[in-house]
């Protein structure tokens, strides 16, 4: 049957059925129903419809929406021709139908961002926030926001990236703050936080966003990224629950058809176990650079990763770094010091161009060794001060934060809370100012009236201007 003898409606509501199917984790019929619409209209399932293009029009147009969509499904790698050839393709749309034309635009730009043209990424984000303000659809605006933030953090371009999740935000409020949408921008944020100020969330900051983020259809990259946040939280402060929190994430990812995380998953797990003295059997990964920019990277990730032996020309500026990093220690193990400074210092310009604190820090030892090694002997002795300057900086940053976290034993988010509480007239109001959904604030306040031995608001407020943690002129009675 021909594309025009079709009822009207049929395709719609055909791809409808697809799309909720696929949204509800039923990736298996979603695919089935979209191989039986398209014999229905006597198109080649064993063909890409792109070499299909003359026999598409208007009304079908949006099927290839979900072929990019199941390509992305599968982790699929396309070619950059056939990726500028389903942009050409946007010209089959209605002129009106934006929405089509922004969902292109956004798929296109996260194939881009995992084939690391961030360039390209960056355009094609531009196109489907243009579409989406067109159509006036905040929901779909504060995904291109997100993606951006994305996009952002890949280039090095941390301060930009803060920009970026604070359009996400606003764009979130607006359409009712869902809660899985929500835990990924505080994912994100607390990501960005980490990467610029060396600042992590403690284990408990991240529980209920593990809960919030799996409510609802995530995207896989938020989601490593808050298991590497739980990881790197887990070995600075030594929680070894985290590994049974790994065990129940597997076993989640593979129901949900997310089997591409694995490997990245059994990484962070390697690298945890390493950081414990639990070293696991010898194994290399061999993860995208990609995948790797979401584990905030050390050496250690990166041994457990390439091996010893450098990557051939890493596209990626976090990834350079620690490449670079990782063979200046190889070859001071072999004493080969001006080889060590020539990669040493390639890290370093890179480092602190970006401003990446976390990476700086995670790496002190070794920093300081060679800024000991470069005053004894005589050699780059003005760069070794500048980069003790900035570590001792850094450090200093993360012992006030530290100190603050266990002077009561409040988190930073928990102070954060009680020093808004008087003001705030509901938890809504509360979620809404901090950039957080309801059952974040509840589940701080759960705990904050725990640490205080309260049961109110109006009661944590009075402990808590006892103990000094906020201004004495805080109204007790709200």
């Amino acid at each position: 049957m021909a594309i025009q003898d079709i009822p009207d409606g049929d395709v719609d509501i055909q791809q409808t059925k697809i799309l909720l199917d696929h949204k509800q984790g039923r990736f298996q019929q979603a695919i089935k129903r979209y191989d039986n619409l398209l014999t229905s209209i006597g198109l080649n399932t064993e063909l890409p419809l792109i070499n299909q293009i003359d026999q598409l029009d208007e009304s079908c147009a949006s099927l290839l929406i979900f072929e990019l969509l199941f390509l992305l499904k599968t982790n699929d790698k396309l070619s950059e021709k056939r990726l500028w050839a389903y942009i050409d393709c946007v010209s089959l749309f209605d002129p009106d139908d934006v929405i089509c034309q922004g969902a292109i635009y956004n798929l296109l730009l996260v194939f881009f961002l995992r084939q690391n043209n961030v360039g390209a990424a960056f355009e094609m984000a531009k196109l489907a926030l243009s579409a989406y303000q067109r159509c006036g659809s905040n929901y779909l605006q504060l995904f291109v926001h997100l993606h951006i933030a994305f996009i952002h953090v890949y280039a090095g371009r941390l301060a930009d990236a803060e920009i970026a999740l604070e359009e996400a935000h606003k764009q979130l409020v607006l359409c009712g703050t869902p809660i899985c949408e929500n835990a990924m921008i505080e994912i994100t944020r607390l990501w960005v936080l980490a990467e610029a100020k060396n600042l992590l969330p403690e284990p408990d900051e991240l529980a209920p966003l593990s809960e919030e983020i799996t409510s609802g259809e995530f995207w896989p990259e938020t989601f490593l990224i808050l298991v590497t946040l739980q990881f790197r939280a887990a070995i600075l402060h030594g929680n070894r629950r985290v590994l049974e929190q790994h065990s129940g994430y597997e076993a989640m990812l593979r129901s949900r058809g997310l089997v591409q995380l694995l490997p990245a998953m059994q990484l962070l797990r390697h690298e945890y176990l390493l950081e414990e003295k639990s070293v696991p059997d010898s194994k290399l990964f061999h993860i995208s650079e990609r995948q790797i920019v979401l584990l905030l990277p050390t050496t250690n990730t990166w041994q457990l990763n390439v091996g010893e032996a450098p990557l051939n020309a890493p596209l990626l500026d976090r990834v350079r770094a620690v490449d670079y990093l990782h063979q200046a220690k190889q070859w001071h193990k072999r004493g080969r010091f001006d080889i060590v400074m020539k990669h040493f210092i390639s890290a370093i310009r890179i480092i602190q161009d970006q401003g990446w604190l976390f990476l700086l820090d995670s790496e002190y030892e070794f920093i300081s060794d060679i800024c000991k090694e470069c005053r004894a002997r005589g050699r780059f002795v003005q760069t070794a001060r500048q980069l003790q300057n900035t570590l001792l900086a850094g450090r200093r940053l993360q012992k006030e934060n530290t100190g603050q976290k266990s002077a009561f034993g409040f988190t930073v988010s928990e102070v954060g809370i009680l020093h808004r509480l008087s003001e705030a007239t509901s938890n809504k109001a509360l979620a809404i100012d901090l950039g957080v959904s309801e059952s974040t604030i509840k589940y701080h306040l759960k705990n904050i009236y725990r640490k205080l031995s309260v049961h109110s608001r109006r009661d944590a407020i009075a402990a808590a201007i006892t103990k000094g943690l906020i201004a004495t002129d805080a109204k007790v009675g709200a």
